[in-house]
């Protein structure tokens, strides 16, 4: 094995893994970049980027974003290069077709710069993505700082949330061009990306639970929805792996999510409680049918007489259920 002379003096000398961070520092004492770093917290508060002209100047009139952008891309880059071993201290991410890096979070609030590249997003597109219209609840103010692509915005006039009734907008995304996206309503479709595209982003995440929900942009018919919070998402995927390992002692914690949360949350805890461990899943079935209020009291009950009707063991367990009760 041979181990570069660089990573083989970093135990005797770890500066090298920490010069990012002063490099990090120091970008954010710009006095181009506080004012709008300062100004992050307000708007996660819920201020809407009027009330904050730091960042106003960025994604409003956007006649700061470009040396905004520059300047982090700048402290980002000389730092690799000068110290490519260097811990960086912002978020960043890469999957080949987008690539981010987040500059500064505060609350629900985060600002990034993020880069597509045209040619690996125009090999990994889905040959579908162009009929469909996915709408994240969330606030998006984004400025193109390079690069161009043409697109659509997308916006659902529909009160229905089971169905959409989908208008688009044709877009010209070049530098100098601001966006603002009310992801709950309205979602950005990209058409084609000529080279590379690079935008500054300013995110605020909902405050509430709705839903993403994924659409046919023609018919408007649903097709996909997914949690909009995150610690759903990651007590989906928990109960999920439990299920797949068969872990029925894991039954009655999950029949408990069923209680409390979010409908859509604890109708899946359901679901995964039914397939892990049916007697403790039928019996969290009927304990919410039974619920008066409840929101998920009407479809509980009516999985559980079709569940009844299919099968003699449900129907059995059943009244025995309902004659303890």
């Amino acid at each position: 094995m041979r181990i570069d002379p660089a990573i083989a003096a970093l135990p005797a000398d770890p500066a090298p893994l920490f010069g990012a961070g002063e490099a990090a520092r120091a970008w954010t004492a710009d006095p181009i970049v506080a004012p709008a770093i300062a100004a992050l917290a307000r708007f996660a508060d819920g201020a809407g980027i009027d009330e904050c002209p730091a960042l106003a100047r960025l994604f409003v009139q956007g006649d700061k974003a470009n040396a905004f952008a520059a300047k982090a891309a700048l402290a980002a880059v000389g730092q690799m290069r000068s110290a490519p071993l260097s811990l960086w201290p912002w978020r960043h991410f890469s999957n080949g077709v987008l690539h981010s890096v987040t500059l500064a979070s505060a609350g629900r609030a985060s600002l990034s710069l993020a880069l597509i590249d045209g040619a690996a997003w125009n090999g990994a597109r889905d040959p579908q993505a162009p009929d469909l219209a996915a709408f994240q609840p969330g606030l998006l103010h984004a400025a193109v700082v390079a690069g161009s692509a043409c697109g659509r915005i997308l916006r659902n006039r529909a009160n229905d949330p089971a169905a959409a009734r989908i208008e688009a907008e044709s877009i010209a995304l070049a530098p100098g061009t601001t966006l603002a996206i009310d992801g709950e309503r309205e979602a950005l479709a990209l058409d084609a990306i000529g080279g590379c595209l690079m935008t500054l982003r300013l995110y605020r995440q909902p405050a509430g639970d709705a839903p993403a929900r994924q659409y046919q942009v023609v018919s408007g018919a649903m097709v996909h929805q997914a949690a909009g919070d995150r610690a759903d998402s990651r007590a989906e995927l928990a109960m999920a792996l439990l299920r797949a390992m068969g872990r029925e002692d894991a039954a009655p914690t999950i029949a408990a999510l069923s209680r409390k949360g979010t409908p859509p949350a604890r109708w899946q805890a359901l679901r995964e409680c039914l397939a892990l461990d049916s007697a403790t899943g039928f019996a969290a079935l009927l304990e919410v049918a039974g619920r008066a209020g409840d929101p998920l009291a009407a479809p509980a009950r009516a999985l559980a007489e079709t569940l009844s009707a299919q099968h003699p063991a449900f129907a059995r367990a059943r009244e025995e259920l309902l004659c303890r009760a």
